[in-house]
């Protein structure tokens, strides 16, 4: 993303849920920091775009691991059982050249001290939560054809859940196997997350 600041423009206070690098290009801008109380977080919390649909979503999505969690501005995350009691702001200056690393759920409020344009580079990568739900989903469907029949609207609930505790039943079992005779982990994770990097100088 490329941003176009003029001068006393100001973002209010958010998060972001991809892990972020900004790069100042020209003109100059100044952070405002603060630690997230939301870990690994699955949404943004922009409470500048406070708009129902968005506020519904970041707040289901914070509550996950921080059942506390308010939409809104950083609040004071003592009250927060698994927050940092470190909740200083830190404040610093962005001139061409500077590059920061902000990381995913870290509150920060930007504000344009001199015009300029800046660089943000964002990352995102697939959660553990997300790449076992596939795999086993795939399993799953490959393991009997129980899992693949579907939900039909004549059954009565009675059926359903019936069907559906038969088949739950089974799950134990069925991940246990492939984790000790299909090769478990290393069978769900790209080849490249196996291996490290390695730089040719």
């Amino acid at each position: 993303e490329i941003f176009m600041g003029t001068t006393s423009h100001k973002t209010q206070w958010h998060y972001d849920f991809q892990e972020n690098f900004t790069v100042q290009l020209s003109g100059s801008k100044r952070w405002k920091l603060q630690q997230g109380a939301v870990s690994s977080p699955l949404r943004g919390c922009t409470p500048h775009y406070a708009s129902p649909e968005a506020v519904e979503s970041q707040l289901k999505a914070a509550h996950l691991s921080s059942p506390e969690f308010q939409f809104g501005s950083p609040p004071s995350y003592k009250k927060y059982k698994n927050a940092s009691s470190d909740n200083r702001i830190e404040e610093i200056l962005m001139t061409p050249g500077d590059i920061l690393y902000f990381p995913a759920g870290m509150w920060h409020q930007v504000t344009t001290v001199e015009a300029g344009v800046s660089l943000n580079i964002s990352l995102m990568a697939t959660n553990y939560a997300t790449i076992a739900c596939q795999a086993i989903q795939h399993l799953l469907l490959s393991s009997s054809s129980g899992w693949r029949e579907t939900i039909s609207s004549g059954s009565s609930s009675e059926e359903v859940v019936t069907k559906l505790q038969q088949l739950l039943t089974t799950l134990p079992k069925t991940i246990e196997q492939f984790v000790h005779t299909q090769g478990g982990a290393s069978a769900i994770l790209p080849p490249i997350l196996c291996r490290p990097p390695s730089f040719v100088n």
